[in-house]
């Protein structure tokens, strides 16, 4: 049995049964369908000119070869003679006209741009990088990019956006619900994409947010949400250069996280998870271990739901004992969760707000986590 006081019991034995309530067979359709996706239309016309830069005077062939192939693709194209210049694309914006500036070197035949060199033999790679500047401007796609693809200036204004707590209440909302729960401005709110609709029309009736996410920032807190529903956001740029969130399947790479890797030690950033304590429980729920820790230490602990469902895991029917000893919470959270293949994650929100994250072990998504160490650490060099 568990080591607590009877109001401590009461408490835990009301979050047992609300997180039972909410078990594998409860789920809801969405109140509303979400929006429906479609290629974004820019209101911006984009005009792409190329300064070819030769550094000797034999490149006068190679820069009228090249002036042909740009020209086909409906590109402005001037040619001159420059010592030590580098390969560049800036852009300049004036109302609804963009245009795209790209200095290139000619080097042995080929084009050199920022990151690319374009043989003659393969116009074609060249007209789809052609296309992605009229489309995207001089950031390219975001597709697979260090912080999304998003300048340093564009990625800190949506961190900072992201870092607002949430205010509203999430546990037991409808999936329609909870997202507006989260208190996103218009503008920032989940643009679903093919996928993600698909997945959220596939989801069972009675579908009920499970957790209480008032207090965790916006950025970890609507990634939490749509992780409950199979589903995970990242940030996106629209042709016009506006940022946008979309919704696409978890299972999909370069995505926002669940929460980032803690700054500070955990002695320093949640010590009430590292102070010796009595522990005690025998033959206890799982879930109601970690309500349990979750008082004791008032740091919120927050489940997987919908990947520890895909692993055949249920917190509720897994049972876990604890001998009396005096012990960190944060020790017996990795002794009971380790067994089934479950991790204890220590990490904060984009506040900088402590929480722990059960979730299937998995290496790839431990990896990602110094890749994200490695963007806070930038931004704050940024800064």
């Amino acid at each position: 049995m568990f080591a607590i006081q009877p109001r401590s019991a009461l408490i835990i034995l009301i979050i047992g049964l609300s997180l039972q309530c909410t078990g594998g067979s409860a789920w809801a359709q969405p109140a509303a369908k979400p929006p429906a996706t479609t290629e974004q239309v820019t209101r911006l016309r984009t005009e792409v000119s190329v300064d070819l830069i030769t550094s000797a005077s034999g490149g006068a062939v190679d820069a009228q070869r090249w002036a042909a192939i740009l020209g086909r693709l409906g590109v402005t194209v001037q040619s001159r003679q420059l010592v030590d210049a580098r390969p560049d694309i800036r852009e300049r914006k004036q109302g609804t006209l963009r245009t795209v500036q790209v200095t290139a070197l000619l080097s042995g035949g080929a084009l050199i741009v920022p990151g690319r060199k374009f043989t003659a033999d393969k116009e074609q790679a060249l007209a789809d990088w052609i296309r992605e500047l009229q489309t995207y401007g001089a950031q390219g796609r975001p597709d697979g990019k260090p912080a999304f693809g998003l300048s340093p200036e564009q990625f800190g204004q949506l961190f900072h956006e992201l870092e607002s707590a949430i205010t509203g209440k999430t546990e037991g909302q409808s999936f329609e619900g909870a997202i507006d729960a989260l208190g996103l401005p218009k503008r920032m709110r989940p643009r679903y994409l093919a996928d993600a609709q698909e997945r959220l029309r596939s989801l069972p009736k009675q579908w009920t947010m499970p957790a209480e996410l008032k207090g965790i920032s916006r950025g970890t807190g609507t990634a939490i949400l749509l992780a409950q529903a199979g589903l995970a956001f990242r940030p996106g740029r629209t042709p016009d250069g506006e940022i946008e969130l979309q919704a696409v399947l978890l299972e999909e790479q370069g995505v926002w996280p669940i929460g980032w890797p803690l700054e500070k030690p955990p002695l320093q950033s949640m010590p009430a998870l590292v102070e010796t304590v009595p522990i005690e429980f025998e033959d206890a729920a799982l879930s109601d271990v970690i309500a349990m820790a979750s008082e004791q230490t008032e740091i919120p602990i927050l489940s997987d739901r919908w990947r520890l469902t895909a692993k055949g895991l249920s917190l509720q029917e897994l049972k876990v004992t604890q001998v009396p000893t005096k012990t960190l919470w944060s020790i017996v959270l990795a002794r009971v969760t380790g067994p089934h293949a479950i991790i204890r994650e220590l990490l904060i929100d984009e506040a900088g707000t402590p929480f722990v994250w059960i979730t299937p072990m998995d290496p790839k998504r431990l990896n990602e986590r110094e890749k994200q160490r490695d963007i806070l650490t930038e931004r704050k060099t940024k800064r």
